[in-house]
């Protein structure tokens, strides 16, 4: 029974990549879809406004408790992951934000 539970999350893991895969579209149709020609800045404003809104949420809400949570343990071998948040910190330095 275990198995097959794992073949039919397998075989959905496999149909939503591939239709993640067909929904990527090259920038010039973004552009024309979005009317922007600043589809990056857009989402680095974007990632900068859903920041503020974490850091005004109550401490009780789980998206705050998750966002400011600390893993416990040892990670794994190798170069640490980038995480979203040193994304926009990497976009607040450039801006000369501290």
């Amino acid at each position: 029974m275990l198995s097959y539970f794992m073949g039919c999350i397998a075989l959905v893991r496999c149909v939503l990549i591939r239709s993640i895969r067909v929904r990527i579209k090259p920038g010039e149709e973004l552009r024309t879809k979005y009317k922007s020609q600043y589809i990056v800045a857009v989402i680095k404003i974007r990632r900068l406004e859903w920041l503020g809104h974490v850091n005004r949420m109550n401490e009780t809400r789980s998206v705050k408790k998750i966002f400011e949570g600390k893993l416990e343990g040892r990670r794994g071998r190798g170069r640490p992951r980038l995480r979203w948040i040193n994304g926009v910190e990497d976009y607040l330095r450039k801006l000369g934000v501290k």
